[in-house]
């Protein structure tokens, strides 16, 4: 992560395709060294996550694959990504989708969820279990973002994604 020494309380940012907001910065001496450490915790809560406290520090935050979250403007890029239909598209391996999943890159999450739901929509290809558990995973990954950014709540930002997925360009 870029600029991480810039991270105030309060900032957002995405950790595993999740939306974290900073709400504490504590900065300790531990022998002769200061060390700054990140608290966050889940910016969409819920009841099996309202107690979650993360921490990482500050030096170690680059080693991550921790990010800062869109822009408005990459939003509706990632829309159109969503969007974008190409007829001669090669279906996607489970092994190759959770590896793209596991990066925390919106655009590769969106071309994942795009692919999966290109095959989940072909009636005549068979849409097996794990790749259902696969799409589940990328919708689940991309939908705290979209809401986030969008300003949206997360049924809205579902019911846009689905509305990206569907439209033909």
């Amino acid at each position: 992560m870029n600029n991480s020494k810039a991270l105030r309380v309060g900032d957002k940012i995405v950790k595993c395709n999740k939306v974290y907001i900073i709400f504490k910065i504590k900065k300790d001496k531990i022998v002769d060294k200061k060390e700054t450490t990140i608290l966050f915790k889940p910016y969409f809560a819920t009841e099996f996550n309202k107690t979650l406290i993360l921490s990482i520090p500050l030096d170690c935050i680059d080693k991550t694959n921790i990010r800062l979250p869109i822009s408005k403007k990459e939003l509706i890029n990632l829309f159109g990504e969503l969007s974008k239909h190409v007829e001669a598209e090669i279906a996607i391996d489970i092994s190759s989708a959770k590896e793209l999943l596991s990066l925390n890159e919106p655009y590769k999450s969106a071309e994942v969820l795009r692919r999966l739901w290109l095959e989940k929509s072909d009636e005549s290809a068979s849409f097996t279990q794990s790749k259902e558990e696969v799409f589940k995973l990328a919708v689940s990954q991309l939908i705290e973002e979209v809401a986030f950014v969008g300003g949206y709540t997360l049924k809205k930002a579902k019911r846009k994604m689905q509305k990206a997925l569907k439209k033909k360009i």
